[in-house]
């Protein structure tokens, strides 16, 4: 049977008082009332007893022992209630945080070191401070006792560790314009002191600080020396130094994006900044050549321009001005170009086999090109430049030199066809580029346009040094010439290859140095440079047929001249060295392979 006295047992030390004696008198007189016919084992006593017990506790009901019960339970509640009780909890800027709970609760807190040290303690604002400083990753045991009303007390104990000294998560700072520095640390910090000035900055355990200097303009930078501690009762760490910079200057890329084989003149131009902008000021942008076409944002770090009719020729230069300084594009961070910025890119040239479908088309190869269709390209765009024509080339003639037939190559740059370019710029008042530019593709496009067929007969020069050395002339198809020849002495020797003439003239003093160092300054005629200072010309000598130069092509002077007439610029010559055959001439393969 369960003791009733243990209905008040409790875990507290209070003492037991003489309320809780007259309560339990009267469980006690109830349940002894309650209890007194004893067990019995069979069904029929229990309810004939239990009948019994009704009737009787019916007729000698006494209201005053259950209000006595109810008092003691609502009695040993309340005592539950204020009851005192102590709770401790971390603080970023005490030692720890305590809150008491109770009645007339008085607070006595005890601290000792790990070396059994007593700490001396100070209660404030419901926190236990430090009577002293200690020193970082110190040990200490807390004892607070919360002592209340009749005597009774709850006591807690915490081991606590004094924070480390505080360290910043980076040393290394970029600073917004207008803005001061912000420091971050890794763990609430108390204070920072600033130097040389040791000014005090109270941080109240946040992990994070503004201080130092707002930057006006983009790549500014400095130091900021400062010491930290984690609170304010312990020592300061040690001093630290802060790199600072403002935001970078702004700075712009000039780009295109195109899908294969789409029209770059029609594509769009797009400007890529290194930061988000707030605003581009697109009013002030110079766009040139200055083409139909309008801007547009893709994102606040992209815009584009769309060109609208034909756009850019192939090949052309773009450039682009923007304003610096706050005037210009302003980044969300404050920043902007150093100074008026020219952005340049150039849209990409159409492509080689076009250039060779078209030159073909107007006499300046050896091939002539047709079509797959008989409907005519349309040039009112630039389309074709990029997306060629497809159909076939063909040898113009029936014979054709092995070593130009070896040249060709559809498709590909050769110097075939940067010798068909070079005839074209000269013929159109152009100048000379080793790669051709917007000026090349306009003029090219406009002669396709207009049928202008350059009727000049192809003409190429074929050397073999092997001795005796003779030069042949291939004009239209045929050999039409074919003479002893000098090229250059071992100190001076002919360059080797195949090269487009680039400048011609009919006399000239040439001068320079023979390989003993003395000055010649020599008459020659009808003269074709073709590699640098090496030209086809003719020049007085007593016999032909071996190296004698110091590295042209020499000829007698009337060969020269039946020579002249049939060069132009952009005309191939080739030079092969010792060993190499005489032109031969051959049916051309298929050159569409």
């Amino acid at each position: 049977m369960t003791d009733p006295h243990a209905i008040f047992t409790m875990k507290s030390r209070r003492p037991v008082t003489k309320f809780d004696r007259l309560a339990l008198y009267h469980v006690t007189a109830v349940t002894t009332a309650c209890t007194k016919g004893g067990s019995v084992g069979n069904h029929s006593v229990r309810r004939t007893k239990a009948a019994k017990l009704a009737s009787s506790s019916s007729r000698s009901h006494n209201p005053y022992g259950y209000l006595a019960v109810l008092v003691a339970v609502l009695l040993g509640v309340g005592l539950w209630f204020v009851r005192p009780q102590v709770t401790l909890s971390r603080s970023n800027t005490a030692l720890l945080n305590v809150q008491a709970t109770g009645l007339d609760s008085h607070l006595i807190a005890t601290a000792l070191s790990a070396s059994g040290v007593e700490v001396p303690l100070s209660l404030r604002n419901g926190a236990l401070w430090p009577a002293h400083q200690l020193t970082p990753n110190t040990v200490v045991t807390v004892s607070v006792r919360d002592i209340g009303l009749l005597g009774w007390s709850d006591t807690l104990q915490r081991r606590v560790i004094t924070p480390a000294d505080p360290s910043l998560v980076k040393n290394s700072v970029q600073v917004p314009l207008g803005r001061s520095l912000v420091l971050k640390f890794r763990e609430s910090v108390s204070q920072v002191a600033l130097w040389p000035t040791k000014t005090v900055v109270q941080v109240n355990g946040a992990r994070h600080v503004a201080l130092g200097p707002k930057p006006t303009k983009p790549n500014q930078g400095g130091t900021v020396t400062i010491q930290l501690r984690a609170r304010s009762w312990e020592p300061w760490g040690q001093a630290q130094t802060i790199s600072w910079t403002s935001v970078p200057w702004i700075t712009a890329h000039l780009g295109q994006t195109s899908a294969p084989n789409e029209n770059y003149a029609t594509a769009a131009l797009t400007v890529t900044f290194s930061t988000p902008l707030s605003h581009a000021s697109l009013s002030l942008w110079r766009l040139s050549p200055n083409v139909p076409g309008h801007w547009h944002e893709v994102s606040n770090k992209q815009y584009q321009f769309v060109p609208s009719g034909i756009g850019f020729t192939p090949a052309t230069n773009v450039t682009l001005m923007l304003p610096g300084g706050s005037a210009g594009p302003v980044a969300q961070n404050g920043s902007y170009l150093a100074t008026t910025t020219t952005l340049t890119y150039q849209i990409p040239a159409g492509l080689t086999e076009t250039m060779q479908e078209w030159l073909a088309e107007l006499g300046y190869l050896p091939l002539t090109f047709t079509p797959s269709t008989s409907t005519p390209a349309s040039l009112s765009n630039w389309d074709t430049a990029y997306n060629p024509v497809s159909g076939t080339f063909a040898w113009k003639y029936a014979r054709v030199p092995v070593s130009l037939e070896d040249l060709w190559s559809p498709t590909y740059w050769s110097v075939i066809t940067q010798g068909a370019v070079y005839s074209f710029e000269h013929q159109h008042g152009l100048t000379l580029t080793p790669t051709p530019g917007a000026p090349f593709w306009n003029a090219l496009r406009q002669a396709v346009q207009d049928h202008d067929v350059d009727k000049t007969p192809y003409a190429y020069v074929y050397v073999s040094e092997t001795l005796p050395e003779r030069l042949w002339l291939y004009v239209g198809g045929k050999v039409i010439l074919t003479t002893l020849a000098n090229t250059g002495i071992p100190q001076t020797p002919t360059s080797i290859g195949t090269f487009p003439v680039q400048i011609r003239t009919t006399f000239q003093i040439m001068r320079g140095k023979n390989p003993d160092g003395t000055p010649y300054a020599d008459p020659v005629h009808w003269i074709n440079y073709f590699h640098g200072s090496d030209a086809v010309h003719g020049f007085l000598r007593a016999q032909y047929g071996f190296p004698q130069s110091l590295g042209c092509v020499e000829v007698s002077i009337p060969v020269a001249a039946k020579i002249y007439p049939h060069l132009y610029i952009g005309a191939l010559v080739t030079v092969q060295s010792t060993g190499s055959p005489p032109i031969q001439l051959v049916p051309p393969a298929n050159p569409n392979e």
